[in-house]
């Protein structure tokens, strides 16, 4: 079984990837970059990241997938609640395989749950959020099919869990930290436990339930960097100046490990995309396997080429209108061009039902109307410290 695995980064970005690359700090990154080709990443930085991940799994554009922020608002005008895969107008490349037969898994993707799952493996981005229930009821809402409930329950690592030793590994001068006062820590713990348990998710299946395609989704960078943002302008008397650094050697070593699970045979898809702060920041590419040029280059590549790219790797065709996106080429085998007959997509088994559009709609102008009231999204407070 060929297998291909997409695995995003949120809140990295091309010129700290290959800087660090270049300075010796990242050899799993560096190997994949050896192996195989890469690119600059266009996405929309007028939209929140959560567009732009959607696109990337859909190969749709905001406008076309309607997912324009993490959160949607309830009928009552002052509440909200996290985007579901009910919202989504577009169905994710997993779907779109699940519907055409091909076993395809999903871990730690935001709009990702039972609410629409077809016949693929779906752990939902909630599954490992602190703020979140993490019991079995709940983690029936996050888990598809419900026979993974029981074994994948266990991986979820609570913040009360997460030790001074994973605190020091980021943040070595951690005990300076005057914690009656700056929440650092505590949110610190919230984001290594969620990444730990989503990672937990994903190697599991990759170890014990293998398909031809798995993706997971990666947001540690992103709220490791919001944590150093908020020490002000980054001045190095600040123990949270290098969290940054300590957070890309981490996401190595959780690559370097899924590379061992998957072999160095299976195709890799990596993908960054930069910090909504970052406007002027560039998204990366970096795909490796066989029929991939090795040491190449991808040219002008967009968040919505991806999935349809992937696509045509594993011989599958489609109407032209299927996705914004184009076919990059370089990551298309000569071998995936010439499958005689080609493989047709059931696209439209995996659409959502037509009662959920203007359900969605309507949620998002609520949306729209809540921000504009509140000008943001209310704060979550924890009190969790370690000693």
């Amino acid at each position: 079984m060929e297998r291909r695995l997409l695995i995003c980064f949120e809140g990295v970005e091309w010129a700290e990837l290959s800087a660090r690359i270049d300075a010796g700090e990242l050899p799993a990154f560096c190997s994949l970059l050896e192996r195989g080709s890469n690119g600059t990443l266009g996405w929309p930085s007028t939209l929140p990241v959560i567009a732009s991940a959607i696109s990337l799994a859909t190969g749709c554009n905001a406008a076309r997938h309607e997912v324009l922020a993490s959160h949607v608002a309830e009928p009552d005008p002052d509440r909200v609640r996290p985007a579901l895969a009910s919202d989504r107008m577009a169905a994710t490349i997993w779907e779109i395989l699940a519907a055409s037969g091909v076993a395809a898994q999903a871990v730690g993707w935001p709009a990702s749950d039972t609410t629409r799952s077809g016949e693929a493996e779906i752990v939902s981005g909630a599954f490992g959020d602190p703020v979140l229930p993490q019991d079995h009821a709940s983690m029936a809402t996050m888990i598809c099919p419900e026979r993974l409930v029981e074994p994948l329950a266990e991986f979820v690592l609570h913040p009360e869990d997460t030790d001074s030793e994973m605190i020091e590994f980021f943040i070595p001068r951690w005990q300076e930290i005057n914690q009656q006062r700056d929440p650092r820590l505590a949110i610190l713990g919230q984001a290594i436990a969620q990444t730990v348990s989503v990672h937990n998710a994903f190697t599991w299946f990759l170890e014990h339930a293998p398909a031809s395609f798995s993706s997971v989704y990666y947001r540690f960078s992103a709220q490791i960097e919001s944590l150093r943002i908020r020490s002000g302008d980054g001045a190095g008397d600040d123990p949270f100046y290098d969290a940054t650094g300590a957070a890309w050697r981490y996401l190595d070593l959780m690559l370097a490990r899924l590379v061992e699970l998957a072999g160095e045979a299976a195709t890799f898809y990596v993908v960054g995309l930069p910090p909504t702060e970052s406007a002027m920041a560039t998204g990366f590419v970096l795909a490796s396997g066989p029929g991939i040029a090795a040491d190449g280059l991808i040219f002008g590549a967009q968040v919505t080429d991806l999935a349809p790219s992937i696509l045509a790797s594993m011989g599958f065709t489609s109407d032209d209108d299927s996705f914004n996106g184009r076919i990059l080429a370089e990551l298309v085998p000569d071998r995936a061009r010439d499958l005689e007959p080609p493989r047709h997509l059931s696209i439209s088994a995996a659409l959502p039902p037509a009662v959920h559009r203007e359900a969605a709609r309507e949620s998002t102008d609520r949306l729209r109307e809540f921000l504009h009231r509140s000008e943001g999204l209310p704060i979550l407070d924890n009190r969790s410290q370690w000693n």
